[in-house]
C-alpha cells in the first residue's frame, strides 16, 4: 500500500460522498501529497481491508489511510487543513 491512500467509490450514488471524495483529492493534491486511489467499488479485497482497518462508520467515504493505517474522513482531515496541520496530521512533515 503507498504512503497515503484513498479508499472511494467511483459508483457512489449519494452526491455528499462524491462531493467528499473530491475534496479529499483536491486537499492532497494542493498540499502536494503523493497518494493512491482504491476504489472499493471494484476491489473486493480492499474493500474488506478497509472495513477491517478502519473505525468510520460503515458507509462512509472517502477513508484516509497512511502507511496502511486509518487516519479518518474528510472531516477530519478538514480540520487538519482548517488549522495549517495537513501535513503534520498526514505525518508528513519531516
Amino acid at each position: 500500500m503507498a504512503q497515503v491512500a484513498v479508499f472511494f467509490s467511483e459508483v457512489a450514488a449519494n452526491i455528499k460522498v462524491k462531493k467528499d471524495t473530491t475534496r479529499m483529492f483536491d486537499l492532497l493534491t494542493i498540499h502536494k501529497v503523493e497518494f493512491t486511489k482504491t476504489d472499493v467499488s471494484i476491489d473486493e479485497e480492499a474493500k474488506a481491508y478497509m472495513k477491517e482497518h478502519s473505525q468510520a462508520k460503515p458507509g462512509v467515504l472517502p477513508l484516509l489511510f497512511v502507511r496502511g493505517s486509518f487516519k479518518g474522513t474528510l472531516i477530519e482531515m478538514e480540520e487538519a487543513n482548517e488549522d495549517g496541520a495537513l501535513l503534520q496530521w498526514l505525518g508528513l512533515d519531516n
